[in-house]
């Protein structure tokens, strides 16, 4: 799970550049406003933002689901 870290990090740093608005706002909020944007299921976007990684599985998912994200940007 701390390789997910920077990946993360990378991400929050891409919203906060390209949609301002949606990085200032609480958690719950972004993957909201991220899934409309995106199409990509609001579960799914919590669980790379927040979620926990505990399968390698998981772990892929995540980073997948934040670089799919980082290019709907």
């Amino acid at each position: 799970a701390t390789l997910l870290v920077p990946a993360r990090e990378h991400f929050r740093n891409r919203l906060a550049l390209r949609q301002p608005g949606i990085a200032a706002r609480p958690t719950k909020v972004q993957v909201t406003a991220l899934a409309a944007l995106s199409g990509l299921p609001a579960a799914r976007i919590a669980a790379a933002l927040d979620g926990r990684v505990d399968a390698p599985h998981a772990f892929t998912d995540a980073l997948r689901t934040l670089r799919d994200l980082e290019r709907q940007l």
